[in-house]
């Protein structure tokens, strides 16, 4: 279409709310909004953060303790360590799952 067409078919809005707000960023989301979403989605987001973070952060101790004694000749590998690791993170990720798959 050429632009003397476009120009005349534009209509002004008609409905236009009284109570609609009038700033630029009234609807416009914040940084974590835009990370995770809002409502029901911002909730199940933070879930899988907290489950994904738990796997980096528990496997991440967990190479680290494992590789570990190969660079120190006086320690050695404890799977103790490791058990208490996954102590910690281990609850943190059933408290999750548990949240997600039984609210419904």
């Amino acid at each position: 279409m050429p632009e003397s067409e476009l120009k005349t078919k534009l209509i002004a809005p008609q409905n236009i709310r009284a109570d609609a707000p009038t700033s630029a960023f009234a609807h416009m989301p914040g940084q974590i909004t835009a990370k995770i979403g809002s409502g029901v989605h911002a909730q199940e987001s933070i879930v899988w953060l907290i489950i994904r973070y738990c796997f980096y952060f528990g496997g991440g101790i967990t190479l680290l303790l494992a590789v570990l004694p190969f660079f120190r000749s006086s320690s050695t590998f404890q799977t103790d360590d490791i058990i208490k690791v996954w102590s910690i993170f281990g609850p943190l990720l059933s408290l999750a799952l548990g949240y997600l798959f039984g609210k419904h």
